[in-house]
């Protein structure tokens, strides 16, 4: 009832404190409100302080109350119930079912200091009512003063500080303890998330851990200026985020926590790109050209093919060569190659097309990389497409390609032939009996020829040529007649389109 009445007084006095202001002949208070100390934990001493002062007239039968109420968030403001004593006490009295003081004065003519001794409460807010009819008041109304709970925080350091570290970083974590008046003794508990390993290396070493999935770490002892440290290693997968969270304790604080626990948030890193596959290593196309002085091999001049290979990751370790004929099938003709070139015999009247690739030393295959495909044409000392101009003589042996050649001792003499590729080859003889020949491409001197040797040689490539375009040219071999060994043999032409 009590209480009931003190709500329906206070929303009149509220009123009142709104109205205009009361008649001259009406007396008028002013009234302040306090507590000592400002901020105390639960069951400590303190003391509300109010004074009232006449401001006009002089109040008789005045009375006034102190209304102390704490908050709770979970259902709003309660009354404090703890009961004090109250001064001065001729005039006081305590309300034992609300434990508020109610002060009474027949009149008052000077200023009167009111206090309240009583235990603290963290949060509680006291306001001094006046309730007596036909009092006005000054300033607001009622004054108030609040009892503040201590503030206790935790200051959490994670080393490494980087916002993004990877799974299986080691983080030494700090944790400072520290309470807006003390010292105190209390609690500091910090969490881990999920995805933190085991605390180790705990400084001090006293600190109580509670395993995972817990994974918690309590510290008991004085709080202000206090710290603790441990390690713990990141286990979570990339892409996880990890917090470590840290309150504070207070003994015999009912409401003890930290209003904003301390806190640490841990961002795993995203999980390296894979590093790109080392660059496999490269070959140029294989070109190819008719060796010269070499003698044909069943009947098949000889061909090199040459190419160029390159390794970024590693160094060449080999190489590999494959031909196709008439477009069939590539076939690979050698591997592995430990030089970047190859010489083959092969049969005339046929088409080929090269490709070589290469093979690191840490196993990376290179791609293949194609020549231009050719044409391998043989034109024998009767084919109609040689030109003959002087005097020349057939003759005949197994020894010749095909069995038969043609020969010239008169200086002159000239066997020409126009054909459209990039190869060209002369398959002759050499011996004692041999002197020099002229070669010609497009009436130009490119190359003199000395025929001559010690003994005897049939089928060889007398003179080879090789250009990077295929386009028609002639080339023409000429017979200087040289003294005492004048002769000169044109067994066939070679062309490679």
């Amino acid at each position: 009832m009590a209480a009931r009445l003190g709500v329906v007084i206070s929303a009149i006095l509220a009123f009142a404190c709104l109205a205009p202001a009361v008649a001259a002949a009406d007396p008028v208070v002013s009234l302040t409100m306090s507590v000592s100390p400002t901020t105390a934990l639960d069951g400590a001493d303190v003391t509300w302080t109010g004074v009232v002062t006449p401001v006009s007239g002089t109040p008789t039968n005045l009375r006034l109350t102190m209304e102390s109420h704490w908050w709770e968030i979970s259902v709003g403001p309660y009354q404090v119930v703890a009961l004090g004593t109250c001064e001065p006490v001729a005039y006081c009295a305590v309300d034992t079912s609300t434990g508020d003081p109610t002060w009474m004065f027949p009149t008052l003519t000077e200023p009167v200091t009111l206090q309240y001794h009583t235990l603290a409460r963290g949060g509680a807010t006291t306001a001094l009512w006046v309730v007596s009819d036909g009092v006005g008041c000054v300033s607001y109304c009622p004054p108030t003063a609040t009892l503040e709970a201590p503030y206790a925080t935790a200051d959490v350091v994670v080393v490494p500080s980087a916002s993004q570290i990877l799974p299986g970083t080691t983080l030494h974590v700090t944790i400072t303890g520290a309470v807006t008046m003390g010292p105190f003794d209390g609690e500091i508990v910090t969490s881990l998330s999920d995805g933190l390993g085991a605390p180790t290396a705990l400084s001090p070493a006293s600190l109580f851990i509670f395993p995972p999935p817990d994974n918690r770490i309590r510290y008991a002892g004085p709080i202000t200026g206090s710290s603790i440290s441990f390690d713990t290693v990141v286990t979570a997968t990339y892409g996880s985020t990890l917090t470590i969270e840290s309150s504070v304790y207070i003994d015999n604080y009912t409401s003890s926590y930290t209003s904003v626990p301390g806190k640490v948030t841990i961002v795993v890193g995203s999980e390296p790109a894979p590093a790109p596959a080392p660059a496999p290593p490269s070959t140029t196309g294989p070109t190819k050209s008719l060796v010269t002085g070499t003698a044909l091999s069943s009947g098949k001049p000889l061909v090199r093919f040459s190419w160029t290979g390159n390794s970024v990751a590693s160094t060449v370790d080999h190489y590999e060569l494959a031909l196709s004929t008439d477009g069939g099938p590539y076939r690979t003709v050698a591997s592995p190659l430990a030089s970047p070139s190859l010489t083959r015999a092969l049969a005339t009247g046929h088409s080929y097309r090269a490709r070589a690739r290469a093979v690191d030393a840490i196993g990376n295959i290179g791609a293949w990389a194609y020549g231009t495909g050719f044409k391998l044409s043989a034109y024998q000392e009767s084919s109609s497409a040689i030109h003959w101009t002087g005097t020349w003589h057939t003759s005949s042996s197994t020894s010749y390609w095909g069995g038969r050649d043609r020969y010239s001792s008169a200086a002159g003499a000239k066997a020409s032939l126009t054909f459209t590729g990039r190869s060209f080859a002369w398959v002759g003889s050499v011996g004692p009996t041999r002197g020099y020949a002229k070669v010609y491409v497009n009436g130009l001197l490119v190359k003199t020829i000395n025929l001559g040797a010690a003994n005897n040689a049939n089928r060889r490539i007398l003179y080879t040529a090789s250009w990077s375009t295929a386009k028609s040219r002639t080339v023409t071999i000429r017979i200087s007649g040289t003294a005492g060994h004048p002769r000169g043999d044109v067994d066939a032409l070679i062309t490679a389109s």
